[in-house]
């Protein structure tokens, strides 16, 4: 067993309803940043298709956000 759990999150064991999501990572970001305008940290690990469908989908998603990281 690894230190940190077989799945590198300690304890917490995964559902299936955890692994298979079924909204649109696009609608949740664009949603988020209508509900919360300014107040919306996203910190991105990898390549930015979300983040570049988002903005194609909703243009003034990037102007809601408190700030973007790469």
């Amino acid at each position: 067993a690894l230190l940190n759990g077989p799945h590198g999150l300690g304890d917490w064991e995964p559902g299936m309803a955890d692994l298979h999501h079924q909204r649109d990572a696009t609608k949740v970001l664009s949603e988020l940043s209508k509900a919360h305008p300014h107040e919306l940290l996203v910190l991105t690990l990898g390549p930015l298709t979300n983040i570049a469908l988002t903005v194609e989908r909703d243009p003034g998603f990037l102007d809601r956000l408190l700030g973007l990281y790469c």
